[in-house]
C-alpha cells in the first residue's frame, strides 16, 4: 500500500480532440488525483470536470488552428490550451503568460503566434499543501534551441521562482539532453527515468520514429516523485504517471 501522503498525478499532451475514445477512458482507469493537460480545446474543458468528477483551471495558449484537422474549429474561434484538474480541494490557483501577451490581451492564430502560459493550484491533502504547475513551453521545428526559447525560459524561471516548492509538468517542446533542457534539470529534479529514449507516441504521433523526451516532469527538493512510468497508446504524446509526495 502507498503511503497516505501519495498523490497519484498524470501529464499528457492529448492532442486537441483527435484521442477522446483513448484519452478519457485512461483517466477514468487511472483515477488520479490531480491531472495536467496540454492542448485542451476551451469548449470541452467541462466536459473534462464531468467525467473526471474534477475542478479544474484553464488557460488558453491560442486559437485551434494549428496541425490536423483544425480548420473547422479555427473557423469557430475555438481556443487550445493548458489545464490542471484535481479531485482535491484547490486552496489557490494562478494563471499567467509568460510569452506572447498579457493576461488580458487577446488570444490569436497559433499559425501565426503562440502565446505561453503557466497554471498553477495549490492543492490540500490531508494537512499537506502540494503545488502543481504545468505549462506547454515554446516550439521549434527540429526541436533545437532557439533565441526565443532562451528569453522565454527566462521568464517562465522568474515565474517559478515566486511558486516556491513545485512540481512542473508539461510539453516542454526542448528536447532531454539539449539546452533548454538540461538547464531545466540544473534547478529542478528531472524524474522521467533514464531508460526512456522518447516521450512521443510511437504509433500515434505524425511523425513516427522521432526520438525526443520532451514531456517533462520536474520537482524542487520538497518534493519526491515514485514509480514515475510513461503509458503510451493514449494520445500522440505519451502520459507521465506518478506518484508524488512532499517529503
Amino acid at each position: 500500500m502507498p503511503p497516505v501522503s501519495e498523490i497519484t498525478f498524470i501529464s499528457l499532451n492529448i492532442e486537441r480532440d483527435w484521442h477522446y475514445d483513448r484519452v478519457i477512458p485512461f483517466l477514468k482507469d487511472i483515477h488520479p488525483d490531480v491531472v495536467c493537460l496540454q492542448e485542451v480545446l476551451d469548449r470541452d474543458v467541462s466536459r473534462f470536470n464531468r467525467e473526471l468528477a474534477m475542478q479544474g483551471i484553464y488557460m488558453a495558449t491560442s486559437i485551434a488552428d494549428k496541425g490536423r484537422g483544425t480548420e473547422a474549429l479555427a473557423k469557430e474561434g475555438v481556443r487550445s490550451g493548458n489545464a490542471l484538474f484535481s479531485r482535491l480541494p484547490i486552496e489557490e490557483s494562478g494563471r499567467t503568460y509568460y510569452c506572447g501577451c498579457s493576461d488580458f490581451a487577446e488570444v490569436v492564430p497559433e499559425s501565426s503566434h503562440c502565446h505561453r502560459n503557466l497554471i498553477w493550484a495549490k492543492i490540500i491533502f490531508g494537512n499537506t499543501a502540494y503545488l502543481f504547475a504545468t505549462t506547454h513551453f515554446t516550439w521549434t521545428r527540429h526541436g533545437e534551441t532557439s533565441n526565443e526559447q532562451r528569453r522565454d525560459l527566462k521568464t517562465l524561471f522568474g515565474n517559478l521562482d515566486r511558486l516556491g516548492a513545485f512540481v512542473l509538468s508539461g510539453d516542454f517542446n526542448a528536447p532531454r539532453g539539449r539546452e533548454i533542457w538540461e538547464t531545466l534539470a540544473t534547478r529542478y529534479k528531472d524524474n522521467i527515468p533514464p531508460q526512456y529514449k522518447t516521450t512521443l507516441d510511437q504509433e500515434l504521433h505524425d511523425t513516427p520514429g522521432l526520438q525526443y523526451v520532451v514531456d517533462g516532469l520536474f520537482t524542487t527538493p520538497e518534493y519526491e516523485c515514485r514509480d514515475t512510468k510513461l503509458v503510451c497508446g493514449v494520445s500522440d504524446h505519451c502520459a507521465v504517471v506518478s506518484c508524488v509526495e512532499r517529503v
